[in-house]
Formats: C-alpha cells, structure tokens, sequence
C-alpha cells in the first residue's frame, strides 16, 4: 500500500487563487492523501470556498484558527497530520496532476528522507510570465541524491533556487518530530526550517520535473510589505543560526561566510537608513571581525 502524504496548505485571504490551488490538490494522480487546510481567520471567502470542497471531497480536513499567521497555520497543520510524507504548499499556487506521484517515486526510487523537484516561478503582476527555477533548465545535470552536506554545499548557494523553500518537495514526517516553524521570525521563516530538515535529513534527492508552479506578486513582495525592513536581521540569524549548529556538529561552514558577509552588510545599510544604531553597531562589529580574518571568511569551496 503507497504511504498517506499530508500535504498542508495555510490560508488566508487569497479567494482569487484558492480554488485553483485545491483543485489541483484533489485531481492528483496519487490519491492516498490528506489535504489539510488550515484557514488562518481569513476575512475574505476563503472559508466558504474550503467548506465547500471540504463537503465534496472527504480526504480534505478543515483547520480554523484565529489569525496567527503562515508559521502557526503550518505549525497547526503538521500536529493535526497522520501521514507518512508531507507536503507543504502555499495556497496562492498550484500543482501539476503528477506533482505528489513524482515526488512519492523519486523518493522511493533513491530511499531519500526527502525529495526535491524543480519549480516555475509565475509573475502575477508582470503580464503572467513564468520563469523556470532550475539550475540547469531543460536538462537533468543536477539530478540525483545527495548527502545533507552535498546538498548544502551544492543547492544553497544557488540564488533563487529551491533549497531554501520548504515547497516543490515531499519530506518524511519523522523529520519534523524536533523541527517546527520558528514564530519569532517575520521574514526568511521557510530558509530557516529548509536548512533544519536538510540538517536532520540523511539523503535528499533531486529531479528536474517541473510540476510546482510558485505563484509571485511583485507589488507585494517582501521589497514592498511591512516586514521588508526586518529582512535583513532575519537572514543574518538564520545564518548565524546555522553556522553555529554546523561549528558546534564539527562540520566546515566556511562556504556560507561568503553570503554572511553580504548579508552583514545589508542590515548595516537597512540599519543606518533607518536609524537602528544598535543594530548598526553590532553588524558593523561583526563586519570587523570578518574583515581582520579575511583568509577564513572569503574562503570558497
């Protein structure tokens, strides 16, 4: 018998796009499957529009929570789980039919703890243009399975790249036994939980089949929002975070000091626009320090 796959959606005012997401969700070829939607006090029809398929459809099961944001709705949605494998997908996307039954083969085809695949990238507000998000589009160079540090070393320093989003992949449930999302976190959220379920993985494998489609809005990206500003703090914990779990595990980190320092230097500038001398003052220390030992921290593998 193929294993159940949870695959957890949050929602919160997105009725323009929701229906496309769970219809996709519901035709899937692979049909041993719970769809949790978990409605994060939506204001919009989005509850009426879950109900609605919740009473079509029996595998789907209807979470309703006070507004708390994407992080507890997830958080929510993996306590109420009972599958084997899980699936996490963002509900302003959407899924080819295969999307599950790929990811469910790869993974047993490579007995990997998680399996990743490629994703296009549709522009909402640019005319509806889609942008392929793969290494090597239209061949399969990067396909395979990796160890947790292969894939590290090899995917993470790949921008805008699948390795630091928690969809476009379906990951063993024994992974999140220790591994939840980070609350205190306004931004960089889905970078810090990738990079943990990478940690605690022993193989993840790879494959170039395009079945996610992540659904983009320029006008509302993190560039514009209200949580912008925070971005730059976020991602110099994340990687302070990470570097510090890898030191502490004896593993070499030296290829992530590269991208610390850019992001040092990104919350200095974010800092000193908005007049965070705290903060302007702690990464321009830290930029020092990495300064005076330039040997280590420009070091590339």
């Amino acid at each position: 018998m193929s294993k159940k796959v949870s695959i957890i959606v949050p929602v919160y005012n997105v009725e323009q796009y929701l229906e496309q997401c769970i219809k996709s969700l519901v035709n899937q070829t692979y049909h041993n499957i719970e769809i949790i939607l978990v409605v994060d006090g939506a204001t919009d029809n989005s509850l009426a529009i879950c109900q609605k398929y919740a009473v079509e459809d029996q595998r789907i099961r209807l979470i309703f929570q006070n507004n708390s944001g994407v992080d507890v709705a997830r958080n929510n949605g993996l306590s109420h789980s009972t599958g084997d494998l899980i699936a996490l997908i963002d509900s302003d996307d959407w899924v080819e039919p295969h999307y599950i039954e790929n990811l469910a083969n790869q993974m047993e085809r490579y007995d990997s703890d998680i399996a990743v695949t490629a994703y296009k990238s549709f522009h909402q507000d640019d005319q509806g243009y889609y942008v392929v998000m793969d290494p090597s589009p239209n061949n399969h160079d990067y396909d395979g399975c990796y160890s947790n540090i292969e894939w590290m070393k090899k995917f993470f320093l790949i921008d805008n790249f699948t390795s630091e989003v928690v969809w476009s992949r379906l990951i063993k449930r024994e992974l999140f036994d220790k591994i939840r999302f980070p609350l205190y976190l306004k931004t960089c959220d889905d970078a810090y939980v990738a990079w943990r379920l990478s940690m605690a993985a022993d193989k993840i494998s790879y494959e170039n089949k395009i079945d996610y489609t992540y659904r983009r809005f320029t006008a509302n990206s993190l560039s514009t929002n209200k949580h912008a500003k925070k971005m730059p703090y976020d991602q110099v914990r994340v990687l302070e975070e990470r570097i510090a779990t890898m030191t502490a595990a004896g593993l070499d980190c030296s290829y992530l000091f590269p991208r610390y320092k850019n992001r040092l230097e990104a919350m200095r500038d974010n800092a000193l626009e908005i007049g965070d001398y705290s903060a302007y003052q702690s990464s321009g220390n830290k930029l020092e320090n990495i300064n005076q030992n330039h040997g280590l921290m420009d070091k590339r593998e």
